[in-house]
């Protein structure tokens, strides 16, 4: 809420008291604007599989651009001592993901990495979308998950979820064979791979999250 408050004040004998008016209605105003619902700001957050940091222009990478990662660099803020704590099996996102849904550190999440005990956490409120909730908000996912539990199930909405990586096709493997090998290519829709479903996988979840 904006407020434009314009007093023009004659010279009078009386100025003492239209300043005087002045001042308390300038502050029911401000008590007004104050009393106005503040709305929660809305969060979008963006998990990046084996995103380094050294693989950002804006932190010292001179060999890539990343334009829309350096403004979010710039404008926000970078954890330039943080580090992974590992994983309990070969797909390290495994334990990011439970760590980060439910607030526990590397081992405590091992511990709850299963169904029944994330089902459990869901019950009690104390996965992180079901604490957003709590807040009012409403949550929403899409893109890759690897959790032990289904989107659907603790957040308000669920776009397309998927798993790991998409089916590999041989065609795919040990390429390019010569110079002249051009019978598979990332960008080729035809082994389908991230392009399953005729729309590339990064396509789909940045449609869905605009939507």
């Amino acid at each position: 809420m904006r407020w434009l408050l314009y007093v023009r004040l004659k010279p009078s004998k009386n100025l003492e008291i239209m300043r005087s008016v002045f001042v308390v209605v300038l502050f029911a105003i401000l008590l007004l604007s104050c009393r106005q619902k503040e709305e929660a700001p809305n969060i979008l957050f963006i998990f990046a599989d084996d995103q380094c940091f050294n693989t950002i222009r804006e932190l010292g990478n001179l060999e890539v651009y990343t334009p829309t990662l350096d403004e979010l660099a710039r404008q926000g803020t970078v954890f330039t001592t943080c580090y992974n704590m590992g994983g309990w099996h070969g797909a390290v996102c495994v334990a990011s993901r439970t760590m980060l849904n439910t607030g526990r550190f590397l081992w405590r999440a091992e511990a709850v990495d299963n169904r029944p005990d994330l089902d459990s956490l869901a019950e009690a409120g104390h996965l992180w979308s079901r604490e957003m909730e709590k807040l009012g908000y409403d949550t929403y996912m899409t893109g890759k998950w690897h959790v032990n539990i289904n989107p659907p199930e603790i957040f308000t909405h669920a776009g397309t979820v998927r798993g790991g990586m998409p089916g590999a096709v041989p065609e795919m493997y040990d390429r390019p064979l010569d110079e002249n090998d051009w019978e598979w290519t990332p960008w080729d829709t035809a082994f389908g791979g991230f392009w399953e479903g005729g729309v590339h996988w990064s396509e789909v979840g940045a449609d869905e999250t605009i939507g």
